[in-house]
């Protein structure tokens, strides 16, 4: 089994960065093979809104780290594993631009006429404050990228990393990935 791991982050260090390692480790031990994408430091265009591809089903971005992205990175994954923070209430821009590339992919599910079916895919996010209302948006935003991309959501982790005390957090991190593992668990005893 394939799990494609995503880190949100417009920084490739920091705390959503070490839960991604953490969790990719956790499934590499459960004997999934893993592939980590970063989104920070791409060229990824941001979605000129043309509706060209509501046409075409072509993106006229094409060839960018978007399209690679959709046309190399994702197919041939079992599931995918969704890591960001959340910046004042929001998904970072990096992943953004990542996410409002899609608009091709739902212009080519809207021609076809349903979703694609893939896999699975498991979302967590790293705020930073314990207001959970604050996920509420990333939240809606994400999970309706992964159902497009063909992974629905089957898994839900939060890690409130900054109000938290600084010293908890390795053990936090390490509780959450522990979570995520034994959901993978199930999900292979399952049959994926």
């Amino acid at each position: 089994m394939k799990l494609l791991g995503v880190g949100g982050s417009a920084r490739e260090v920091g705390v959503s960065g070490r839960l991604l390692d953490a969790c990719l480790g956790v499934a590499e031990k459960g004997g999934w093979e893993t592939v980590k994408y970063l989104v920070a430091g791409r060229d990824i265009a941001g979605c000129r809104g043309c509706l060209a591809c509501e046409k075409t089903g072509r993106c006229v971005l094409s060839g960018d780290e978007a399209w690679r992205f959709y046309e190399e990175v994702v197919p041939g994954t079992d599931a995918v594993l969704m890591v960001s923070p959340v910046y004042f209430m929001g998904v970072p821009w990096s992943l953004k631009r990542l996410v409002d590339r899609a608009q091709v992919l739902y212009s080519r599910r809207v021609r076809g006429g349903r979703y694609p079916e893939r896999g699975f895919s498991a979302l967590i996010l790293v705020s930073g404050t314990a207001e959970r209302g604050s996920l509420a948006g990333p939240r809606r935003v994400l999970r309706s990228f992964l159902r497009e991309l063909g992974y629905p959501c089957e898994y839900e982790g939060w890690l409130d990393a900054y109000e938290a005390r600084p010293e908890a957090l390795p053990e936090r991190v390490a509780g959450l990935s522990e979570d995520f593992g034994r959901f993978l668990g199930r999900k292979m005893g399952a049959g994926g």
